[in-house]
């Protein structure tokens, strides 16, 4: 009978444990759901953030989705802060314009009705692609694009290439310009490419992510 009791009780010591090391962090962290509203815009982003114990730390963890006037743009998934699975992006129309599969690092899918951005120094086995896809780039850069009055007034149009470092990582740095036409445009051209193309699937050689750098032009019309 002693031997069966201390049995019963190796074996609640033991399923206490288990509990404990499986749902004891997810007691310690909550799943928040977010709706929030992009000041200014016609954005809402809809999403899930893990919360700490001490309410301090917040990260994304779950899903999420960006909607423009009640249509989704944006449609994913967070890890700990990470993304995760297929992502897919679409237009304002409603068509799909990319996916990308996060955990192999791919893109399955993308509407490209222009040329992929020009990358220096070599061609690769996968040249970076902006997240979202070419023409939602391109057309963010466009849509903020405007001829700055002092190069108007100077004759001055036409187009600016910028130069970005993508790195292996997917992170963009060291925006510079490659080839200018006026101060005022130069100045402009970085700072939308700067603002708008942050976040990149890196280009691959040999089987490995790669830093690479690539051109993105914007054009400033009269």
């Amino acid at each position: 009978m002693t031997n069966l009791k201390n049995m019963q009780r190796a074996v609640c010591l033991v399923c206490i444990m288990l509990f404990c090391a499986v749902y004891a962090p997810a007691i310690a962290q909550k799943i928040r759901k977010v709706k929030n509203r992009i000041k200014g815009t016609a954005y809402i982003q809809v999403y899930h953030v893990k919360i700490a114990e001490d309410d301090e730390e917040r990260i994304y963890h779950g899903p999420f989705k960006l909607f423009y006037n009640h249509k989704a743009e944006i449609k994913g998934q967070y890890t700990d802060g990470q993304r995760s699975g297929v992502w897919s992006f679409y237009t304002r129309k409603g068509e799909l314009s990319q996916q990308i599969d996060y955990e192999n690092a791919k893109v399955l899918f993308d509407a490209m009705t222009i040329r992929p951005f020009h990358t220096l120094e070599k061609e690769y086995e996968q040249s970076p692609v902006p997240v979202g896809g070419l023409m939602y780039l391109s057309s963010l850069i466009a849509n903020q694009a405007e001829l700055p009055t002092e190069a108007r007034r100077e004759g001055a149009h036409g187009q600016v290439l910028v130069t970005v470092t993508v790195s292996e990582n997917g992170t963009a740095d060291g925006f510079s310009v490659l080839k200018g036409i006026h101060q005022a445009c130069d100045e402009q051209a970085l700072e939308i490419v700067a603002a708008t193309a942050t976040e990149w699937l890196p280009a691959v050689d040999d089987d490995h992510f790669v830093e690479s750098k690539v051109v993105i032009p914007v054009n400033f019309f009269k």
